[in-house]
């Protein structure tokens, strides 16, 4: 998955693994993922992971264009870049 180039205050994103293995969330530019007081890398070197087929997250828009907050618990261990 790629986050949206363009995405408004407090638009929400779900992802919920299904098949093999786990998924992944890619960055643009100057883009972020926080995870709790973990911040992914900013820009498109970041991303964030799971491992497992049934992994979820709920992400949040939390700055217009650039800032993704996790909501609440993600079921699964992540690996943040």
């Amino acid at each position: 998955f790629t986050l949206p180039v363009t995405a408004a205050f407090g638009t929400v994103l779900s992802i919920v693994g299904k098949g093999a293995g786990g998924w992944a969330i890619a960055q643009n530019a100057s883009q972020v993922i926080q995870v709790g007081s973990v911040g992914s890398t900013a820009g498109v070197g970041g991303s964030v992971a799971s491992t497992n087929r049934y992994d979820s997250i709920d992400l949040i828009c939390t700055t217009a264009n650039t800032t993704w907050t996790v909501l609440g618990a993600p079921q699964g261990n992540l690996t943040i870049v």
